[in-house]
Protein backbone atom coordinates (compact mmCIF):
# COMPACT_ATOMS: atom_id res chain seq x y z
CA UNK A 1 0.00 0.00 0.00
CA UNK A 2 2.72 2.36 0.62
CA UNK A 3 4.63 1.52 -2.67
CA UNK A 4 0.98 2.51 -4.32
CA UNK A 5 0.46 5.28 -2.25
CA UNK A 6 4.12 6.68 -2.97
CA UNK A 7 3.69 6.02 -6.85
CA UNK A 8 0.58 7.90 -6.87
CA UNK A 9 2.04 11.49 -5.68
CA UNK A 10 5.27 11.00 -7.79
CA UNK A 11 2.93 10.73 -10.64
CA UNK A 12 0.86 13.58 -9.45
CA UNK A 13 3.38 16.08 -8.45
CA UNK A 14 4.79 15.43 -12.47
CA UNK A 15 1.68 15.70 -13.77
CA UNK A 16 1.34 19.01 -11.91
CA UNK A 17 5.08 19.98 -13.17
CA UNK A 18 4.95 19.21 -16.86
CA UNK A 19 1.62 21.04 -16.77
CA UNK A 20 3.29 23.94 -15.28
CA UNK A 21 6.13 23.88 -17.33
CA UNK A 22 4.79 23.46 -20.80
CA UNK A 23 1.60 24.52 -20.82
CA UNK A 24 0.76 21.04 -22.03
CA UNK A 25 -1.64 18.16 -20.65
CA UNK A 26 0.65 15.73 -23.30
CA UNK A 27 3.60 13.65 -21.97
CA UNK A 28 6.49 13.84 -23.85
CA UNK A 29 6.70 10.17 -24.11
CA UNK A 30 3.04 10.62 -25.86
CA UNK A 31 4.04 13.03 -27.93
CA UNK A 32 7.61 10.93 -29.09
CA UNK A 33 5.71 8.48 -30.14
CA UNK A 34 3.92 10.64 -33.66
CA UNK A 35 7.49 9.51 -34.77
CA UNK A 36 7.37 5.94 -34.64
CA UNK A 37 8.20 4.05 -37.75
CA UNK A 38 6.97 0.40 -38.48
CA UNK A 39 8.69 0.62 -42.27
CA UNK A 40 12.42 -0.51 -42.69
CA UNK A 41 14.66 1.46 -42.99
CA UNK A 42 12.67 4.20 -40.18
CA UNK A 43 11.48 7.71 -40.96
CA UNK A 44 13.12 8.89 -37.85
CA UNK A 45 15.44 8.48 -35.52
CA UNK A 46 17.04 9.36 -31.79
CA UNK A 47 20.46 10.20 -30.20
CA UNK A 48 21.14 10.11 -26.86
CA UNK A 49 23.45 13.70 -25.69
CA UNK A 50 24.29 15.65 -22.74
CA UNK A 51 23.53 19.22 -24.71
CA UNK A 52 20.67 20.52 -26.69
CA UNK A 53 22.83 19.67 -29.75
CA UNK A 54 23.33 17.21 -32.21
CA UNK A 55 26.85 16.94 -34.10
CA UNK A 56 30.05 14.49 -34.69
CA UNK A 57 31.62 13.47 -31.80
CA UNK A 58 35.64 13.72 -33.04
CA UNK A 59 37.07 12.00 -30.91
CA UNK A 60 35.20 9.09 -30.86
CA UNK A 61 37.23 5.96 -29.77
CA UNK A 62 35.57 3.29 -31.80
CA UNK A 63 37.06 1.38 -34.81
CA UNK A 64 34.33 3.17 -37.19
CA UNK A 65 33.17 5.90 -38.98
CA UNK A 66 33.33 9.24 -37.32
CA UNK A 67 29.42 10.38 -37.22
CA UNK A 68 26.02 10.99 -35.66
CA UNK A 69 25.29 7.76 -34.17
CA UNK A 70 21.20 7.04 -34.12
CA UNK A 71 19.10 4.48 -32.49
CA UNK A 72 16.36 3.89 -35.26
CA UNK A 73 12.58 5.11 -33.86
CA UNK A 74 10.93 2.52 -33.95
CA UNK A 75 8.44 0.65 -31.63
CA UNK A 76 11.20 -1.42 -30.15
CA UNK A 77 13.48 1.32 -29.66
CA UNK A 78 10.88 3.58 -28.24
CA UNK A 79 10.32 0.82 -25.12
CA UNK A 80 13.87 0.82 -24.41
CA UNK A 81 14.12 4.60 -24.42
CA UNK A 82 11.32 5.69 -22.09
CA UNK A 83 12.41 2.49 -20.04
CA UNK A 84 15.74 3.31 -19.66
CA UNK A 85 17.09 -0.15 -21.33
CA UNK A 86 19.46 1.70 -24.23
CA UNK A 87 22.67 -0.60 -24.69
CA UNK A 88 24.56 3.04 -25.42
CA UNK A 89 24.20 6.07 -23.60
CA UNK A 90 20.63 5.42 -21.64
CA UNK A 91 21.81 7.90 -19.00
CA UNK A 92 22.32 11.00 -21.44
CA UNK A 93 20.15 14.28 -20.63
CA UNK A 94 18.61 15.15 -24.02
CA UNK A 95 17.18 12.76 -26.56
CA UNK A 96 17.02 14.51 -30.14
CA UNK A 97 14.64 13.10 -32.55
CA UNK A 98 15.88 13.96 -36.60
CA UNK A 99 14.09 12.87 -39.62
CA UNK A 100 16.36 11.21 -42.06
CA UNK A 101 16.84 12.09 -45.35
CA UNK A 102 13.97 11.03 -47.82
CA UNK A 103 16.61 9.57 -49.93
CA UNK A 104 16.71 6.39 -47.59
CA UNK A 105 13.72 5.37 -48.60
CA UNK A 106 14.49 5.28 -52.46
CA UNK A 107 16.35 2.56 -52.20
CA UNK A 108 19.14 4.53 -50.62
CA UNK A 109 19.15 6.91 -53.41
CA UNK A 110 22.52 5.59 -54.10
CA UNK A 111 23.68 7.87 -50.73
CA UNK A 112 23.71 5.33 -48.12
CA UNK A 113 24.95 2.29 -47.29
CA UNK A 114 22.18 -0.13 -46.14
CA UNK A 115 22.55 -3.43 -44.63
CA UNK A 116 18.69 -5.03 -43.48
CA UNK A 117 18.61 -8.26 -45.00
CA UNK A 118 21.72 -10.78 -46.10
CA UNK A 119 21.81 -10.61 -50.03
CA UNK A 120 19.18 -7.82 -50.35
CA UNK A 121 21.35 -5.37 -52.34
CA UNK A 122 20.56 -1.82 -52.07
CA UNK A 123 24.10 -0.50 -54.57
CA UNK A 124 24.95 -2.15 -57.78
CA UNK A 125 27.97 -4.57 -58.59
CA UNK A 126 28.68 -1.61 -60.92
CA UNK A 127 28.33 0.81 -58.18
CA UNK A 128 30.93 -1.27 -56.10
CA UNK A 129 33.36 -1.92 -58.73
CA UNK A 130 33.44 1.84 -59.55
CA UNK A 131 34.25 2.49 -55.54
CA UNK A 132 37.02 -0.32 -55.89
CA UNK A 133 38.80 1.37 -59.22
CA UNK A 134 38.38 4.93 -57.50
CA UNK A 135 39.91 3.28 -54.22
CA UNK A 136 42.77 1.67 -56.57
CA UNK A 137 43.68 4.88 -57.76
CA UNK A 138 44.27 6.66 -54.70
CA UNK A 139 46.65 3.40 -53.22
CA UNK A 140 48.57 3.85 -56.57
CA UNK A 141 48.98 7.94 -55.84
CA UNK A 142 52.03 8.07 -54.40
CA UNK A 143 50.63 11.59 -52.38
CA UNK A 144 47.44 9.19 -51.38
CA UNK A 145 49.33 6.22 -50.78
CA UNK A 146 51.41 8.29 -48.21
CA UNK A 147 48.20 9.44 -46.58
CA UNK A 148 46.40 6.04 -46.09
CA UNK A 149 50.04 4.59 -45.28
CA UNK A 150 49.76 1.96 -47.62
CA UNK A 151 52.99 -0.33 -48.81
CA UNK A 152 55.01 0.32 -52.32
CA UNK A 153 54.22 -3.33 -52.82
CA UNK A 154 50.57 -3.43 -52.92
CA UNK A 155 50.54 -0.65 -55.30
CA UNK A 156 52.78 -1.87 -57.65
CA UNK A 157 50.67 -5.33 -57.47
CA UNK A 158 47.99 -2.82 -57.99
CA UNK A 159 49.21 -0.93 -61.38
CA UNK A 160 50.53 -4.15 -62.56
CA UNK A 161 47.32 -5.93 -62.07
CA UNK A 162 48.71 -8.68 -60.71
CA UNK A 163 45.72 -8.25 -57.58
CA UNK A 164 42.42 -6.49 -57.61
CA UNK A 165 41.62 -4.72 -54.64
CA UNK A 166 38.41 -6.48 -54.43
CA UNK A 167 40.38 -9.89 -54.22
CA UNK A 168 42.38 -8.24 -51.50
CA UNK A 169 39.77 -6.95 -49.37
CA UNK A 170 37.59 -9.95 -49.45
CA UNK A 171 40.23 -12.52 -49.08
CA UNK A 172 41.66 -13.39 -44.86
CA UNK A 173 45.46 -12.31 -44.34
CA UNK A 174 45.91 -9.97 -47.22
CA UNK A 175 46.86 -6.48 -46.93
CA UNK A 176 50.04 -5.73 -45.01
CA UNK A 177 49.40 -8.63 -43.02
CA UNK A 178 47.37 -6.19 -40.59
CA UNK A 179 43.94 -6.75 -42.98
CA UNK A 180 41.49 -9.92 -41.12
CA UNK A 181 39.23 -10.03 -44.30
CA UNK A 182 36.35 -9.02 -45.54
CA UNK A 183 34.42 -9.77 -42.60
CA UNK A 184 30.69 -8.60 -44.41
CA UNK A 185 31.57 -9.08 -47.95
CA UNK A 186 28.73 -11.52 -48.39
CA UNK A 187 25.98 -9.60 -46.69
CA UNK A 188 25.49 -7.54 -49.99
CA UNK A 189 26.96 -5.19 -52.38
CA UNK A 190 26.49 -2.02 -49.89
CA UNK A 191 28.69 -4.26 -47.43
CA UNK A 192 31.30 -4.57 -49.91
CA UNK A 193 31.78 -0.95 -50.05
CA UNK A 194 31.55 -0.79 -46.37
CA UNK A 195 35.09 -3.48 -46.26
CA UNK A 196 36.58 -1.79 -49.24
CA UNK A 197 36.70 1.69 -47.64
CA UNK A 198 37.72 0.39 -44.17
CA UNK A 199 40.70 -1.49 -45.79
CA UNK A 200 41.48 1.61 -47.03
CA UNK A 201 41.59 3.09 -43.49
CA UNK A 202 43.11 0.13 -42.11
CA UNK A 203 46.40 1.17 -41.09
CA UNK A 204 45.39 4.41 -39.70
CA UNK A 205 44.60 4.40 -35.83
CA UNK A 206 42.43 6.66 -33.98
CA UNK A 207 41.04 9.55 -34.41
CA UNK A 208 42.88 9.72 -38.04
CA UNK A 209 41.40 6.42 -38.70
CA UNK A 210 37.71 7.54 -38.00
CA UNK A 211 38.20 10.89 -39.11
CA UNK A 212 39.68 9.87 -42.64
CA UNK A 213 36.87 6.76 -42.91
CA UNK A 214 34.20 9.11 -42.56
CA UNK A 215 35.77 11.54 -45.60
CA UNK A 216 36.26 8.85 -48.10
CA UNK A 217 32.97 7.81 -47.73
CA UNK A 218 32.02 11.72 -47.80
CA UNK A 219 33.92 11.38 -50.92
CA UNK A 220 32.38 8.76 -52.11
CA UNK A 221 28.97 10.26 -52.18
CA UNK A 222 27.45 8.69 -49.48
CA UNK A 223 25.78 10.73 -46.33
CA UNK A 224 24.39 7.63 -44.21
CA UNK A 225 24.69 4.40 -42.91
CA UNK A 226 22.36 2.59 -42.17
CA UNK A 227 22.45 -1.16 -40.12
CA UNK A 228 19.16 -2.75 -39.29
CA UNK A 229 20.40 -5.41 -36.45
CA UNK A 230 23.56 -7.10 -38.42
CA UNK A 231 26.40 -5.62 -36.75
CA UNK A 232 28.12 -4.82 -39.84
CA UNK A 233 29.58 -1.19 -38.86
CA UNK A 234 30.25 -2.48 -35.01
CA UNK A 235 29.19 -6.33 -33.79
CA UNK A 236 28.91 -4.70 -29.92
CA UNK A 237 26.25 -2.62 -31.44
CA UNK A 238 24.49 -4.51 -34.11
CA UNK A 239 21.74 -1.94 -35.24
CA UNK A 240 22.81 1.90 -35.88
CA UNK A 241 22.17 4.76 -38.19
CA UNK A 242 25.21 6.32 -39.16
CA UNK A 243 24.52 10.33 -40.51
CA UNK A 244 28.06 11.44 -41.93
CA UNK A 245 26.98 14.69 -42.75
CA UNK A 246 24.23 17.23 -41.31
CA UNK A 247 22.69 16.10 -44.67
CA UNK A 248 21.37 12.81 -43.61
CA UNK A 249 18.99 14.05 -41.56
CA UNK A 250 16.57 17.23 -40.22
CA UNK A 251 16.32 17.18 -36.68
CA UNK A 252 12.14 17.05 -35.59
CA UNK A 253 12.41 17.58 -31.78
CA UNK A 254 14.67 17.79 -28.42
CA UNK A 255 13.41 15.96 -25.19
CA UNK A 256 15.00 16.44 -22.14
CA UNK A 257 15.37 12.33 -21.21
CA UNK A 258 13.62 12.37 -17.62
CA UNK A 259 11.04 13.84 -19.44
CA UNK A 260 10.29 10.86 -21.30
CA UNK A 261 10.49 8.70 -18.71
CA UNK A 262 9.18 10.09 -15.29
CA UNK A 263 5.56 10.18 -16.36
CA UNK A 264 4.66 6.64 -17.88
CA UNK A 265 6.41 4.52 -16.01
CA UNK A 266 5.25 5.97 -12.58
CA UNK A 267 1.53 6.97 -13.56
CA UNK A 268 1.13 3.53 -15.43
CA UNK A 269 2.50 1.82 -12.37
CA UNK A 270 0.58 3.32 -9.85
CA UNK A 271 -2.71 3.20 -11.78
CA UNK A 272 -2.43 -0.27 -11.92
CA UNK A 273 -1.24 -1.18 -8.71
CA UNK A 274 -4.32 0.93 -7.23
CA UNK A 275 -6.74 -0.87 -10.05
CA UNK A 276 -5.39 -3.87 -8.70
CA UNK A 277 -6.35 -3.26 -4.65
CA UNK A 278 -9.33 -1.55 -5.39
CA UNK A 279 -11.29 -2.50 -8.48
CA UNK A 280 -14.59 -4.53 -8.00
CA UNK A 281 -14.95 -5.88 -11.98
CA UNK A 282 -14.12 -9.19 -12.02
CA UNK A 283 -13.00 -8.71 -15.83
CA UNK A 284 -10.15 -6.22 -14.91
CA UNK A 285 -9.17 -8.36 -11.98
CA UNK A 286 -9.34 -11.36 -13.62
CA UNK A 287 -6.97 -10.01 -16.11
CA UNK A 288 -4.69 -8.14 -13.52
CA UNK A 289 -4.15 -11.29 -12.30
CA UNK A 290 -2.26 -12.40 -15.32
CA UNK A 291 0.11 -9.21 -15.29
CA UNK A 292 3.67 -9.76 -15.07
CA UNK A 293 4.11 -7.70 -12.40
CA UNK A 294 4.24 -9.37 -8.89
CA UNK A 295 3.32 -6.36 -7.28
CA UNK A 296 0.36 -6.60 -9.14
CA UNK A 297 -0.87 -9.89 -9.10
CA UNK A 298 -0.11 -9.35 -4.86
CA UNK A 299 -2.36 -6.32 -4.70
CA UNK A 300 -5.30 -8.66 -7.19
CA UNK A 301 -4.72 -11.43 -3.87
CA UNK A 302 -5.48 -8.66 -1.34
CA UNK A 303 -8.41 -7.43 -3.28
CA UNK A 304 -11.70 -8.35 -0.90
CA UNK A 305 -13.48 -8.20 -4.41
CA UNK A 306 -11.28 -10.85 -5.86
CA UNK A 307 -13.47 -13.99 -7.21
CA UNK A 308 -12.80 -17.18 -5.66
CA UNK A 309 -11.20 -18.32 -8.73
CA UNK A 310 -9.43 -16.11 -9.14
CA UNK A 311 -7.87 -16.28 -5.35
CA UNK A 312 -7.58 -20.08 -6.07
CA UNK A 313 -5.54 -19.52 -9.13
CA UNK A 314 -3.16 -16.91 -7.21
CA UNK A 315 -2.86 -18.96 -4.03
CA UNK A 316 -0.26 -20.90 -6.48
CA UNK A 317 1.38 -18.28 -8.10
CA UNK A 318 5.05 -18.79 -8.15
CA UNK A 319 5.77 -15.60 -6.40
CA UNK A 320 5.30 -16.63 -2.20
CA UNK A 321 4.60 -12.60 -1.69
CA UNK A 322 1.33 -13.21 -4.05
CA UNK A 323 0.50 -16.61 -1.92
CA UNK A 324 0.83 -14.54 1.23
CA UNK A 325 -1.47 -11.92 0.52
CA UNK A 326 -3.66 -14.79 -0.91
CA UNK A 327 -3.96 -15.91 3.08
CA UNK A 328 -4.07 -12.36 3.83
CA UNK A 329 -7.53 -11.48 2.00
CA UNK A 330 -10.57 -12.48 4.48
CA UNK A 331 -12.85 -13.33 1.03
CA UNK A 332 -9.92 -16.37 1.06
CA UNK A 333 -11.94 -19.68 1.68
CA UNK A 334 -11.19 -22.14 3.84
CA UNK A 335 -10.09 -24.98 1.45
CA UNK A 336 -6.96 -22.48 -0.16
CA UNK A 337 -6.28 -21.11 3.61
CA UNK A 338 -6.17 -24.99 4.11
CA UNK A 339 -3.79 -25.08 1.07
CA UNK A 340 -1.76 -22.46 1.56
CA UNK A 341 -1.38 -23.52 5.72
CA UNK A 342 1.11 -26.15 4.21
CA UNK A 343 2.68 -23.93 1.73
CA UNK A 344 6.51 -24.53 0.88
CA UNK A 345 7.61 -20.68 1.78
CA UNK A 346 7.34 -19.80 6.05
CA UNK A 347 6.47 -16.11 5.30
CA UNK A 348 2.87 -17.75 3.60
CA UNK A 349 2.11 -19.97 6.28
CA UNK A 350 3.15 -17.38 8.80
CA UNK A 351 0.46 -15.06 7.09
CA UNK A 352 -2.34 -18.06 7.84
CA UNK A 353 -1.65 -18.27 11.49
CA UNK A 354 -1.57 -15.06 11.93
CA UNK A 355 -4.76 -14.28 10.29
CA UNK A 356 -7.49 -13.21 12.25
CA UNK A 357 -9.94 -15.20 9.50
CA UNK A 358 -8.20 -18.79 10.02
CA UNK A 359 -10.81 -20.43 12.12
CA UNK A 360 -9.59 -22.74 15.53
CA UNK A 361 -9.69 -26.16 13.52
CA UNK A 362 -6.64 -25.34 10.86
CA UNK A 363 -4.73 -23.46 13.26
CA UNK A 364 -4.86 -27.18 15.41
CA UNK A 365 -4.61 -28.64 12.32
CA UNK A 366 -1.39 -26.74 11.11
CA UNK A 367 0.29 -26.76 14.48
CA UNK A 368 0.39 -30.82 14.10
CA UNK A 369 1.31 -30.63 11.00
CA UNK A 370 4.19 -28.59 11.36
CA UNK A 371 4.98 -30.75 14.24
CA UNK A 372 4.83 -33.94 12.32
CA UNK A 373 7.10 -32.82 9.56
CA UNK A 374 10.82 -35.05 9.46
CA UNK A 375 12.91 -32.88 9.01
CA UNK A 376 10.92 -29.97 9.82
CA UNK A 377 9.88 -27.01 7.14
CA UNK A 378 12.09 -24.09 6.61
CA UNK A 379 10.77 -21.44 9.49
CA UNK A 380 8.51 -23.78 11.39
CA UNK A 381 9.61 -22.35 14.73
CA UNK A 382 8.05 -19.00 13.50
CA UNK A 383 5.01 -20.52 12.02
CA UNK A 384 4.40 -21.77 15.67
CA UNK A 385 4.90 -18.59 17.13
CA UNK A 386 2.20 -17.31 14.83
CA UNK A 387 0.34 -19.88 15.78
CA UNK A 388 0.21 -19.36 19.36
CA UNK A 389 -0.18 -15.50 18.96
CA UNK A 390 -3.22 -16.05 17.31
CA UNK A 391 -6.19 -15.41 19.60
CA UNK A 392 -8.35 -18.20 17.82
CA UNK A 393 -6.02 -20.72 18.59
CA UNK A 394 -7.68 -23.38 21.04
CA UNK A 395 -5.86 -23.98 25.13
CA UNK A 396 -5.00 -28.20 23.76
CA UNK A 397 -3.26 -26.65 20.73
CA UNK A 398 -1.33 -24.11 22.77
CA UNK A 399 -0.91 -27.02 25.68
CA UNK A 400 0.03 -29.34 22.65
CA UNK A 401 2.54 -26.81 21.35
CA UNK A 402 3.92 -26.41 24.93
CA UNK A 403 4.97 -30.19 25.28
CA UNK A 404 6.35 -31.16 21.61
CA UNK A 405 8.25 -27.84 22.39
CA UNK A 406 9.56 -28.92 25.05
CA UNK A 407 11.01 -32.01 23.32
CA UNK A 408 13.23 -30.03 21.15
CA UNK A 409 16.44 -29.26 20.98
CA UNK A 410 16.69 -25.73 23.43
CA UNK A 411 18.18 -22.93 20.53
CA UNK A 412 17.87 -19.77 20.70
CA UNK A 413 13.98 -19.58 18.66
CA UNK A 414 12.66 -22.84 20.52
CA UNK A 415 13.10 -20.90 23.62
CA UNK A 416 11.48 -18.10 22.33
CA UNK A 417 8.28 -19.95 21.07
CA UNK A 418 8.40 -21.90 24.55
CA UNK A 419 7.84 -18.22 26.25
CA UNK A 420 4.99 -17.21 23.65
CA UNK A 421 3.10 -19.86 24.29
CA UNK A 422 3.91 -20.19 28.24
CA UNK A 423 2.83 -16.41 27.85
CA UNK A 424 -0.57 -17.18 25.84
CA UNK A 425 -1.37 -19.77 28.34
CA UNK A 426 -0.96 -17.77 31.27
CA UNK A 427 -3.10 -15.11 29.62
CA UNK A 428 -5.59 -17.70 28.69
CA UNK A 429 -6.04 -18.79 32.56
CA UNK A 430 -5.49 -14.99 33.75
CA UNK A 431 -8.52 -13.77 31.55
CA UNK A 432 -10.33 -17.10 32.37
CA UNK A 433 -10.15 -15.83 36.12
CA UNK A 434 -10.91 -12.53 35.17
CA UNK A 435 -13.76 -13.97 33.47
CA UNK A 436 -14.96 -16.28 36.49
CA UNK A 437 -14.47 -13.33 39.06
CA UNK A 438 -16.57 -11.28 36.45
CA UNK A 439 -19.48 -13.98 36.39
CA UNK A 440 -19.04 -14.62 40.18
CA UNK A 441 -19.49 -10.78 40.57
CA UNK A 442 -22.05 -10.70 38.66
CA UNK A 443 -23.97 -13.52 40.18
CA UNK A 444 -23.53 -12.06 43.54
CA UNK A 445 -24.64 -8.54 42.23
CA UNK A 446 -27.99 -10.37 41.13
CA UNK A 447 -28.15 -12.43 44.32
CA UNK A 448 -27.89 -9.37 46.56
CA UNK A 449 -30.29 -7.38 43.88
CA UNK A 450 -32.86 -10.27 45.11
CA UNK A 451 -32.99 -10.48 48.22
CA UNK A 452 -33.07 -6.76 48.29
CA UNK A 453 -36.95 -7.35 46.33
CA UNK A 454 -37.68 -10.12 48.51
CA UNK A 455 -36.91 -7.98 51.80
CA UNK A 456 -38.97 -4.64 50.24
CA UNK A 457 -41.82 -7.55 49.07
CA UNK A 458 -42.23 -8.65 53.02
Amino acid sequence: MKLILENWRRYLSEVSRHEIETGKKSYAADEIKQFISTEEPVTHAFTMTDVEKIGINPKTKYNTPAGVYFYPLNQEYYEMLIKDKLPFRSDALYSGVVKLNDSIHRGGGGDWLIFIKNGENNLTKTAVKQVADKLTQMIINPTTRKKFDFSDEIARDLEQGKVTLQHLVSTKGSGDGRWVGGLHWDFNTDAQIFDLTAYLVQNLTGRRRTIAWNSLLRELGFIGIYDAGNGVVHPQEPTQVVALTPQAYKLAAFYPTQDLRRSHAWRDEAQMLQRALNSDSAALLGLLSNNGNEEVRANVANNPNASADILEKLSQDKEWSVRQKVALNPSTSDEVREKLSQDRHSNVRGQVAASSDTPAWLLGQMAKWVIDQDPPPTGWVMTLIFVAKNPNTPTTVLRLLLNELGMKRLTGDVEEALYIVRTALEDRRESAARAAAHRASALASWQAREAAREQEAQ
